[in-house]
This record gives C-alpha cells, sequence and structure tokens, in this order.
C-alpha cells in the first residue's frame, strides 16, 4: 500500500538539497507519526513502512499481503489504532510536518535560500 501526499509551501527560492532535506524528514515524518495509528496484532504491518520505504522518495510504502485491506476494512478497537491511519495521521499532524518543512527550508517563503 502506497501513500503519497503534497504538502504546499512556497519551494521557488529553495536549493535542490533543502528540497531534498525536507522530503526526507516529511517521509520519515509520517511513518513515525503513522506508527501509532496503524493496525498492531504481531507489529509487522506497522513494521513494514521502514524498510519498503525509500526516505526522499516522496512515497511512504507499507507493504504486506494484508496493508490495503487494513487501511480501507479495519474498523479500529485499539485507541487510534485502525483503518485510514495516515488519512487520520495527517490530519492531527500535518502541522507539525509543515512547521517541520518550513523550518527546513529556511523560513515561512524559503526566502532565506
Amino acid at each position: 500500500m502506497k501513500i503519497t501526499s503534497k504538502l504546499e509551501v512556497a519551494t521557488e527560492k529553495c536549493s535542490p538539497e533543502r528540497l531534498r532535506k525536507a522530503q526526507v524528514f516529511l517521509d520519515g515524518e509520517i511513518m513515525r507519526t503513522c506508527a501509532p495509528y496503524v493496525p498492531h496484532l504481531s507489529g509487522t504491518l506497522e513494521g513494514s513502512a521502514e524498510p519498503h520505504t525509500i526516505p526522499g522518495s516522496g512515497i511512504v510504502t507499507w507493504k504486506t499481503d494484508y496493508a490495503q485491506r487494513q487501511y480501507y476494512e479495519n474498523k479500529g478497537t485499539d485507541g487510534l489504532r485502525g483503518g485510514r491511519w495516515f488519512d487520520r495521521a495527517k490530519a492531527d499532524h500535518q502541522g507539525e510536518w509543515k512547521d517541520g518543512i518550513v523550518e527546513i527550508l529556511g523560513g515561512e517563503n524559503g526566502s532565506d535560500h
């Protein structure tokens, strides 16, 4: 199950290196902040994101035979854990993700670079 997402941040004046660092940060933060939302029986699904995601690619992948089914069908019974984990984590953490990206890019509009 691959998730792609886009946050709107002005990047016209940012160096390619800063943009790469920001994407690596975002990919890592998505994996970190989604972890408490991913259904957890043995931990295999939750743990599948790190080895199947290339930091900086802009694509976070949870790779198990049942990831897609869990994403769309799991009703959740254990706190935050359940289906549509990315959508729910994004709703809760998007501001933090954007703040981190803005900091890496050097300000609200990236004009320092």
